[in-house]
């Protein structure tokens, strides 16, 4: 007997590994004819096949099973990865969003503070101090210079390259000689002095 506990797992062991982290791919069906899928349904019969899987209330379940079982995974400190979560400040912030990029410079720092989601306040701060940092005081500017040092300074293996990345990358070039040593050098000297 079928169970939704067994099409659950079946669906998992067997999907998962295609999608990647759990993001399923989306295709238009124009564009379905030039995929071939196992070579396994006819493209012609898809609007019936999707039919047929809203209709199967076993996948159903287990698509709800999923979702209710599914772990929630740690908030990331860095505001690049948490840009998937909370769609729906997207679209509370959208005029605000829309309004920072067109003002003159002077406004933009009133209207990095009206937005409600902290991730594109902070974005907005980023755009500022790189490119209008005039409307920024004193502190301010201190404090984007030190996260940045911190950030490239970073000794915990985060998912960008730090100074030390970059220099032993450097490092590995000069010994394989691939590039010019010159420039090689030169630029460990540049990463040095961040």
């Amino acid at each position: 007997m079928q169970t939704v506990a067994n099409t659950y797992d079946e669906m998992a062991h067997g999907l998962f590994p295609l999608l990647g982290k759990g993001e399923p791919l989306v295709f238009n069906i124009n564009d379905l004819s030039e995929i071939d899928v196992l070579g396994s349904y006819d493209h012609k019969n898809i609007d019936a096949l999707a039919d047929e899987v809203r209709a199967n209330h076993a996948i159903i379940d287990a698509a709800q099973m999923h979702s209710e079982t599914r772990n929630e995974f740690e908030k990331s400190p860095h505001i690049e990865a948490q840009i998937y979560d909370d769609f729906d400040a997207f679209d509370r912030d959208k005029y605000l969003m829309e309004d920072f990029h067109l003002v003159q410079p002077e406004e933009k720092p009133g209207i990095a503070g009206q937005m409600s989601d902290e991730r594109f306040r902070s974005f907005a701060r980023r755009i500022i101090f790189e490119n209008f940092p005039e409307q920024m005081n004193a502190n301010q500017i201190k404090e984007f210079r030190n996260r940045i040092n911190d950030r490239i300074n970073e000794s915990e293996d985060p998912p960008w390259t730090t100074k030390q990345n970059a220099s032993e990358q450097c490092d590995k070039l000069i010994e394989s000689h691939e590039g010019t040593p010159d420039e090689l050098m030169n630029l460990k000297h540049y990463i040095a002095n961040l």
